[in-house]
């Protein structure tokens, strides 16, 4: 990290929350979304098919749900750079999705289901610019490989035991869509509740960023500046005693 190469505390904000700790927690964020909607996405196409849907028409929603996926984050990061709402959009992107999840295993209508499916999707393109945003802020203090790769990590840890766990209610409850997308009820409200917990500690992450790319001497030690070498090795009168200024030589000319 810069700042401790350079002799510097870490940069934390209001809050005490540290660039790496936020990372982690950011992290778990990601972990437990990833757990709820890939859990959900890896019975997308048997879910429709159960309501009546052909597979002409499972191809179509899911398209659509990555089409939004993708193409929305075209007007939703210049909108986060726009009004500088990175956490309200994190948090709205976050919220829409684990609220789309939970009511797919009891709609019973395919349109609605077929909603649903492209809600979650366009709850993914809202929070990706403005959630990545916050993480740039913070590992700018942690580095930005070390810091997104910990995030990464951990996020693919959620997209592989929520599939798993949706897998094994489905086995015990007898292919009942209903228990299998209710248990992400639980894992999507620990999102919102870390999401609004992180806010409120640290509320302004570009702080961690301030303090690592702020100019050297705005951050060193209070006191007096160090004396350069040089001039310790310059010798020191005696108190008391002033030196005479030096009179100038008159050279006469040399007689020829």
């Amino acid at each position: 990290m810069r700042a401790a190469r350079a002799g510097l505390p870490d940069p934390v904000p209001p809050g005490g929350i540290g660039p790496w700790r936020f990372v982690v927690w950011f992290g778990v964020v990601s972990l437990l979304a990833d757990f709820v909607y890939e859990g959900a996405r890896s019975v997308t196409g048997p879910l429709l098919a159960s309501l009546g849907a052909s597979a002409l028409v499972v191809g179509v929603v899911t398209g659509a749900g990555e089409a939004a996926a993708l193409g929305l984050r075209l007007v939703s990061g210049p909108l986060a750079d726009r009004t500088r709402r990175f956490w309200g959009l994190s948090i709205g992107g976050y919220a829409l999705t684990v609220l789309s999840v939970p009511p797919l295993g009891v709609v019973g209508v395919l349109w609605a289901a077929c909603a649903l499916v492209i809600a979650e999707r366009v709850g993914r393109a809202v929070r990706s610019p403005a959630k990545d945003t916050l993480l740039a802020h913070a590992t700018a203090a942690t580095g930005r490989g070390r810091g997104f790769a910990v995030h990464e990590a951990m996020d693919q840890v959620g997209a592989l035991v929520g599939p798993l766990t949706v897998a094994g209610v489905l086995a015990l409850s007898g292919d009942a869509y209903g228990p299998a997308l209710g248990v992400l009820a639980a894992p999507g409200a620990a999102v919102l509740g870390l999401l609004f917990w992180l806010r409120a500690r640290v509320p302004d992450p570009e702080a961690y960023e301030r303090q690592v790319t702020a100019p050297p001497g705005t951050l060193a030690p209070a006191g007096p500046p160090p004396c350069p070498p040089s001039a310790r090795r310059l010798p020191t009168p005696a108190a008391g005693h002033q030196h005479e200024p030096r009179r100038p030589v008159r050279r006469h000319p040399r007689p020829r």
